[in-house]
C-alpha cells in the first residue's frame, strides 16, 4: 500500500483527468451517512500533539467555503489565469500537485479549458484527528456543467452521454497549517447527485 499522501495524489490525478477530459464514473452501492458526529473533545491530559477539532457546525462551514474556492481557483489554473503559487492557498501541496498534473496531462493533448466545476450538496462525513492534523471528510456533488474542455480543433472532449454531476468524496485538513483542500475522489456508493 502507498503512504497516504501518494495514494491520495495518483487518485486525485486520475479523478483530475476523469472529471476534466471526460471520463465518465461509474457508481453503485451505499448513500452516506445524514447524521456524523465529530471525535469528542480532548480531555484535559491529552498529549500536546492531540488536535483541537471544530464542531460538525464550524466543520461544514470551513468545507462549505473551501471547496468551492478550490474548484474555482482549479477552473482558473485549467485556464492558465492562476499560479501555482495562488492555487497553493487553498489546497495543500499534494492536491496542487495533482492539479498541475492534470493541467500537464491536459495540456499535452492540446485541451483547452472553458468555465470552472462547482459543487452542491455538500454533506459532512466526520471530523476527527489524524496525528495531531484536523481533518474534515465530507461529500458533495461535483458539478461541471459550466467546466468544458476543448481538444485543438474546439470540440467539446466529453461525449454527450458523460456524466456532469458526480458524487465526490472531499477531504479538508490543517496538515499545513491552516485549512486546504487535500483531494477528493469519486464517491463509490450510491448516487446522491
Amino acid at each position: 500500500m502507498q503512504p497516504r499522501g501518494k495514494r491520495r495524489r495518483a487518485i486525485g490525478a486520475v479523478l483530475l483527468v476523469m472529471f476534466s477530459l471526460g471520463a465518465a464514473a461509474g457508481v453503485s452501492g451505499c448513500a452516506p451517512d445524514e447524521g456524523t458526529t465529530s471525535s469528542p473533545p480532548p480531555s484535559p491530559t491529552a498529549s500536546a500533539s492531540t488536535a483541537v477539532l471544530p464542531s460538525n457546525e464550524e466543520a461544514l462551514a470551513i468545507v462549505e467555503e473551501l471547496y468551492p474556492q478550490l474548484l474555482e481557483a482549479q477552473g482558473a489554473f485549467m485556464r492558465n489565469e492562476l499560479t501555482l503559487e495562488e492555487l497553493q492557498v487553498v489546497a495543500t501541496a499534494d492536491m496542487v500537485a495533482t492539479i498541475e498534473e492534470s493541467h500537464g496531462k491536459g495540456a499535452d493533448r492540446g485541451y483547452v479549458v472553458t468555465g470552472a466545476p462547482t459543487a452542491d450538496a455538500i454533506r459532512l462525513q466526520q471530523v476527527q484527528d489524524s496525528a495531531g492534523v484536523v481533518e474534515i471528510r465530507f461529500y458533495a456533488c461535483f458539478d461541471r456543467t459550466s467546466y468544458v474542455p476543448f481538444d485543438s480543433n474546439g470540440q467539446p472532449v466529453l461525449s454527450d452521454d458523460a456524466r456532469i454531476r458526480i458524487p465526490v468524496e472531499a477531504v479538508v485538513d490543517s496538515s499545513e497549517g491552516t485549512y486546504k483542500v487535500d483531494g477528493y475522489e469519486p464517491w463509490p456508493g450510491e448516487d446522491f447527485c
